[in-house]
């Protein structure tokens, strides 16, 4: 079963790039904190060439997100993740 994407906004840490990890994002009219990046990547598509950034979070309430940044648009979407689905700590 493949799950929902949400759009969300993204309040970000920018250092030596733009948008560099997240600090909090706004989902279904709330806010959640991100207390720990729990993995971070990049990948490029194939198909589109856009590249995009990936971050597993946990947040403040123990819940585990991925959040996927489009560089190109700077467009997040947020998918809920099952708490063992997590990786190692980044």
């Amino acid at each position: 079963m493949e799950r929902e994407e949400y759009p969300i906004e993204v309040m970000s840490y920018s250092g030596y790039k733009y948008a560099q990890t997240p600090r909090s994002f706004s989902l279904w009219g709330k806010i959640f904190e991100v207390v720990e990046i729990i993995s971070a990547s990049r990948s490029l598509s194939f198909v589109d060439g856009k590249v995009r950034e990936h971050f597993v979070v946990k947040t403040k309430e123990g819940e585990v997100f991925e959040l996927c940044h489009d560089e190109e648009r700077d467009y997040w979407l947020a998918r809920r993740r099952e708490r063992d689905e997590g990786q190692e700590k980044f």
